[in-house]
């Protein structure tokens, strides 16, 4: 079934990313627009978009959560979320802005992407965003996502596309890359086995400090 697309070309919203092309994902349900995704910012009037649609029955990984931006916007729509993240603080404010209705279908645990593994064959979908940078070891980070994922499931991953090293005012031990590059990022979703369903430059985050906007990309991959 092809994802269903407003006579203005905007997604209807019933899903959390938009992507180019639903070629690729016939059937596998839908994502809806987070908060801080939807904006006139990421909308190209000019261009069609595809939402991609969650299953209730979808066991979702939010991979580097935070304080749930994108977490608390998709739980109504699926079955459960784990929350991973490697930070105590950012687990304890997500936890408080979890609804009471909805606390049962959460999972918060702390984890280090370098250094503890995911579990095997466990999720419909895995989203992470901002989070990728932070990581030493991409390609393995991502083989472990491939290895978590259900045969069919989806990765999601948002970060920043190559940069100068200014998008962080205070670099420290935890930035491991500045951003990176799209073409990169398709070979090792090949090598590991996932099928690149979009990757393109969808955002820009503006960093006063620099003056400068810094591109976004977002990505699609599927576990065949």
């Amino acid at each position: 079934m092809n994802a269903t697309v407003r006579q203005d070309n905007q997604p209807i919203t019933c899903g959390i990313f938009y992507c180019r092309d639903s070629a690729e994902i016939k059937g596998c349900g839908s994502l809806q627009t987070s908060s801080w995704l939807d904006s006139d910012m990421l909308r190209n009037r000019q261009q069609k978009h595809t939402a991609i649609r969650c299953d209730a029955n979808w066991h979702v990984l939010d991979y580097g959560a935070g304080t749930g931006n994108l977490l608390l916007y998709i739980l109504p729509k699926v079955a459960h979320i784990t929350a991973m993240d490697n930070s105590d603080g950012m687990l304890t404010v997500l936890q408080s802005k979890i609804p009471t209705l909805y606390s049962h279908k959460v999972q918060l645990l702390k984890h280090h992407a370098d250094t503890e593994e995911l579990p095997k064959d466990a999720y419909n979908l895995i989203m992470s965003s901002m989070t990728l940078h932070h990581i030493q070891n991409t390609k393995e980070f991502i083989i472990q996502c491939y290895n978590a994922l259900k045969p069919g499931g989806l990765l999601v991953l948002i970060d920043l596309c190559k940069e100068d090293g200014t998008f962080h005012k205070d670099l420290d031990s935890t930035i491991h890359h500045f951003g990176f590059d799209l073409e990169h990022v398709t070979e090792i979703f090949t090598s590991v086995r996932l099928k690149t369903i979009t990757i393109h430059e969808f955002y820009a985050i503006y960093k006063e400090h620099v003056n400068k906007h810094f591109p976004v990309f977002f990505a699609i991959a599927k576990k065949q």
